[in-house]
Parts: structure tokens; C-alpha cells; sequence
């Protein structure tokens, strides 16, 4: 019997007898088991942590398979250690990430895999300003994780089964009123290995920072900016260059942005729309021999208005759409694609991992969600969403499939994504079931046509066009356990 079934029989078996024993003590309030309290710890120290294994199974090709199907079995533990004595913290917070199952066409990159791994150290302090008795502010000087607004630019990734994270000294000022004020100076943490074979052995190398790679900012946030929206403006540096074992793009970009949004709330309308403009300098690519910095200038744009219905569901329905943009001219000596920085995707586009066909990048998105409550601690989303590139002359960035001339389509095609949660044991246990497919656009198909009539396209070799059918699925299944 193979891993697979193995795999998806243990989640049914667990299901069952989690169930069961829900159901029995169904009356009684469900208290969330933590390991701190088990362990009896003394009250200055806490140790909280979460383990969690996906199965993924992707059919049909983007970069980086050949054989039109994928699979990983992935599994992620953190666990975080916390001494709080009186003002001061004292956090350390270590991930382990590995996967199973990789054969020799398989998708295994740094972003799935990163052993053993300190994701943070740092030391924390809560201190009143000097110019504000009524703040709250913290300080944090060490290797940390960041979430910052919509995380569409600075992410502590979940879905992901690594994350991002940084070293350096992170201020937050926090009012009374409600106004926050951040502001940082980070080296990032480069994750390694970097060599495929050395990740699909789960091989075990400390992560080190670029400390020629500097990533700066200041984010503040508002309730009361404008009349009682929520209000977030913020201003990002990146300034990179090549570290002694791994190559940059030498980003030399500044970012500007703004965000505006109404929470859900149940029979009212709720909205979001974030603005970010890009400029400065970068490369096309990380590559040693690409030594030609280009004029960066781009912008994204996001816009969603959803509406939550008064009935027993907590139905709520919302219409999405993103634009980031492309570069117009391959050879104009400009960029002018879009960059996310170190935001997540998978909110706005859908599982990542093997999958992940959309980034944001040179990238039009438009569509519907429906999120609801079907049953008691069980939750429903679905997604149908269609796709555009937003300058013909630019690739789909996550193929690398490119027509310079512009004279393919547009169209990449329309994703349809469903996902299930269950929380049979709230804050404690989690069962998630996702499911993606990619109805394929014309895109595709014009240029392959261009490529069979021997026309000027780059595809950098991409498999994809080895493939009749040129849709994608994918489906995924979820243990998520918190300590």
C-alpha cells in the first residue's frame, strides 16, 4: 500500500475517533490543551507550540516537473520557548520542516523544506515613551518573524511550510487611542541548503543572514484616520546585494503604500482596498552573469467589497480584484514588474506549494468568494477567480512562459479552489481539505501555436508545452495540532 493511501487512511481513522470523543463531551465546554499547563512551568516561563502534516498532490505541469504529476508529503513543528521577567522577554521560537516522498521530478525548494531551523531570538523590552505616558511600546533586537497589515508585502507565512524571518531591532508604539506606529531595521535570513538534493535529504545547514542585504520600514496604523475606517500607510526600503554563497537580484527599491478597510460584520458590507507604488533599481534576474541594473518602477492594486448575510451560516460573499503590474518593454532598460517583497500569496490566489500557478506579478485577478458555516466548528470557502497578465510582453512569472512580441493572449484562465476546515477540538486540533483547478487560457495555447511555427517566444524550456491538457489540479490535506 502506498504512502498516499496510508496517509489519507490514518486522517480518516483520526477523523472518526476524533469525532466520537467531540461528540461525548459535547456538553461539557471544551477547555484547549496546552503543554504549559501540563508541564506545570513556573509563571515566568511559557512554552506553546503546533505540529503539523500536509499531503499535496498536484496533476498537471508548471515549472519544475516533467512527469505532469507531483506529490509531497510535508510536515512543519515550531515550538516556542518565552521568559518573560518583569519588562523584559526572552523569546526563541525553533522550526523543523521536511518532506517525504520526493521522487526525481518533484518540486522541493527552500520554501518547503528547512531543518531544524531557529526561526527566532530575540530579546524583547516594555518601556513608556519618553514623549507619551498613554503608549505602549515595545522593542524587539534579534533574529524575529514579521506580520505587517494585509501581509500582501511582509509576511510570517502559515500556509507555506517555511517562513520568512529576519534579524535585527523592530519598535512598536502602541496609544491608547488605537494608533500603532512600527518601524524596523532587518537583515533577512537566508534559508539553506540551497542544493535540490540536499533539501530532498532533508540535510540539516544553520541559516545565516545577508548582512549586505538591509530591509527597512516604518508601518503605522490608525481606526480613526479617516472618520472610523481602519487606515494603514507605510513606507518600505530594500537595498540587497550578492552575500559570499547565494546571488540577489540587487533590489534597490523603495515602497510606498496606503490601506484602507471595514471588518466583516454580520448584515453590513465590508471592503478593502490597498494601493502600493514601487521605484528604485533591480535586475531581471539573481543570475552572476546578469550585471545590467534597470530602472524599477511598478505598482499593485487591490480592491474587495464583501457582504456578510444575516442568516444561521455566517454567509458572506465578496468580490475580488488585483492588479500588479508587468514589465511593458524587454528591452526599454526598465523594470516594471511588481514586487512583493516578503509578502504570502495564498490568500489572495490559492494554494502555493507544488502549485501555486500565480504570484504578484505582472498579474490581473478577478473574481467571487463565498465563505460560510455550514455545520458547528466546520467552515467553507470557495474561490472562482479568472486570470490575465497584465503586460503581454512579460512572462507568467511563476512559468517563466514569455512571448516578447505580445501578440499571444492574455488570458491565463480561471481558477476554481475550495477548502474545508474542521476544528472538532477548537484552538487544539484542525482538519483541512483544499482543492484547486486551473481551467488553462489561451494564453497557453497561443504560445505553443507560436513555437510549432518556429516564432520568437522564450518559454525557458518549460515542460508544460510537452502536455496535450494543459489544465491544473491539485488537492491537499491538513493535521494541524497546537500545544
Amino acid at each position: 500500500m502506498s504512502i498516499k493511501h496510508l496517509f489519507i487512511k490514518a486522517i480518516l481513522a483520526l477523523s472518526s475517533s476524533v469525532l466520537i470523543i467531540s461528540s461525548a463531551f459535547a456538553e461539557e465546554p471544551f477547555v484547549p490543551w496546552r503543554v504549559n499547563e501540563t508541564l506545570d512551568l513556573p509563571e515566568w516561563l511559557k512554552v506553546s507550540g503546533n505540529s503539523r502534516a500536509r499531503f499535496e498532490s498536484a496533476n498537471g505541469v508548471l515549472a519544475g516537473s516533467g512527469s505532469g504529476s507531483d506529490q509531497a508529503l510535508l510536515f512543519r513543528t515550531r515550538i516556542k520557548a518565552e521568559i518573560q521577567r518583569g519588562e523584559l522577554d526572552i523569546v526563541t521560537e525553533f522550526a523543523d520542516s521536511r518532506q517525504q516522498i520526493a521522487d526525481d521530478d518533484s518540486k522541493v525548494t527552500s520554501s518547503m523544506v528547512n531543518t531544524l531551523s531557529i526561526a527566532q531570538a530575540y530579546v524583547g523590552y516594555h518601556y513608556r515613551s519618553m514623549f507619551s505616558l498613554d503608549s505602549d511600546n515595545y522593542v524587539k533586537i534579534g533574529r524575529q518573524t514579521m506580520d505587517l497589515g494585509s501581509r500582501r508585502l511582509v509576511a510570517r507565512n502559515g500556509y507555506r511550510n517555511t517562513m520568512n524571518n529576519f534579524t535585527g531591532i523592530n519598535n512598536n508604539w502602541q496609544l491608547d487611542s488605537g494608533e500603532s506606529l512600527t518601524a524596523f531595521y532587518m537583515f533577512p535570513v537566508v534559508r539553506t541548503p540551497g542544493d535540490r538534493q540536499d533539501l530532498v535529504d532533508n540535510k540539516y545547514e544553520a541559516d545565516e543572514e545577508n548582512f549586505k542585504s538591509n530591509f527597512l520600514g516604518v508601518f503605522f496604523t490608525s481606526p480613526t484616520l479617516i472618520d472610523s475606517v481602519n487606515t494603514e500607510l507605510f513606507l518600505f526600503g530594500l537595498v540587497e546585494e550578492d552575500g559570499p554563497d547565494f546571488t540577489t537580484r540587487n533590489r534597490d527599491l523603495l515602497t510606498l503604500g496606503a490601506r484602507i478597510y471595514k471588518r466583516k460584520k454580520v448584515g453590513e458590507y465590508d471592503y478593502e482596498f490597498e494601493t502600493m507604488w514601487q521605484t528604485g533599481e533591480s535586475r531581471e534576474s539573481a543570475a552572476l552573469s546578469d550585471e545590467d541594473s534597470l530602472d524599477h518602477l511598478a505598482h499593485f492594486q487591490h480592491a474587495e467589497i464583501g457582504y456578510t448575510l444575516t442568516d444561521d451560516h455566517e454567509t458572506r460573499i465578496a468580490l475580488e480584484l488585483d492588479y500588479a503590474s508587468g514589465d511593458k518593454d524587454p528591452n526599454d532598460g526598465k523594470n516594471n514588474r511588481f514586487d512583493t517583497l516578503y509578502g504570502a500569496r495564498r490568500a489572495d490566489f490559492g494554494p502555493t506549494s507544488i502549485y501555486g500557478p500565480f504570484a504578484r506579478s505582472n498579474l490581473i485577478a478577478g473574481g467571487m468568494r463565498l465563505e460560510y458555516f455550514p455545520l458547528d466548528k466546520i467552515s467553507v470557502m470557495i474561490a472562482d477567480k479568472f486570470y490575465w497578465l497584465a503586460s503581454d510582453t512579460d512572462s507568467w512569472t511563476t512559468t517563466g512562459i514569455r512571448d516578447e512580441s505580445g501578440e499571444s493572449d492574455r488570458y491565463l484562465g480561471n481558477q476554481i479552489e475550495a477548502r474545508l476546515r474542521w476544528d472538532p477540538l477548537p484552538y487544539s486540533l484542525r482538519f483541512e481539505f483544499g482543492a484547486a483547478y486551473l481551467f488553462s487560457g489561451s494564453f497557453l495555447h497561443d504560445t505553443r501555436d507560436r513555437i510549432e511555427a518556429e516564432l520568437p517566444v522564450s518559454t525557458s524550456s518549460n515542460p508544460i508545452f510537452e502536455h496535450d491538457n494543459a489544465d491544473i489540479s491539485m488537492f491537499y490535506m491538513t493535521v494541524l495540532f497546537t500545544y
